[in-house]
């Protein structure tokens, strides 16, 4: 896959030296938001659907964006990803408002109505803030915690 090879080569430029300081930094950088993200996603469903569970995700995806950009531009052996990174992002967006559009579609098929929306924890920043945005007279977004019947603890679910 192609997003593999570019990953590998990455950290084999990184292994052996053959980054710049500028792009070495960067992909430090990345590097961390991954393991903060790692971090969230194997916590409790609090914390995964949490404000600062989001933000990481946050920057995750702008250390995506950002410095895949500048470590192909800034690198001369990973110039030939350039084109899948930036058809990479475009589905990766597509994708979102993809989802975005078909629970919209439901907001306005079934006003007045719950509707669950279960996602991957990494599109659940994306979609939240968006739904924010959505004007409808009875619409909010809720955590499963928020609902009332459900337990607030911090405890994983239990799975009998």
């Amino acid at each position: 896959n192609l997003e593999g090879k570019l990953n590998r080569q990455v950290h084999e430029l990184s292994k052996n030296g053959k980054l710049s300081p500028t792009s070495q930094a960067i992909f430090n950088a990345m590097i961390e938001c991954f393991k903060k993200r790692d971090t969230y996603g194997k916590a409790n469903p609090r914390r995964i659907n949490s404000f600062e569970c989001d933000q990481a995700l946050a920057e995750k995806w702008y250390a995506i964006d950002y410095g895949y950009s500048e470590l192909i531009r800034q690198t001369p052996e990973l110039q030939a990803h350039h084109e899948f990174h930036l058809q990479n992002r475009s589905f990766e967006l597509q994708r979102n408002n993809a989802m975005l559009s078909n629970i919209a579609s439901h907001i306005r098929t079934f006003p007045g109505k719950r509707i669950l929306v279960v996602c991957g924890f990494e599109h659940r920043h994306f979609l939240r803030i968006q739904l924010n945005f959505f004007q409808a007279p009875t619409f909010s977004v809720k955590e499963y915690w928020e609902l009332g019947n459900v337990s607030s603890s911090n405890e994983q679910p239990r799975h009998n």
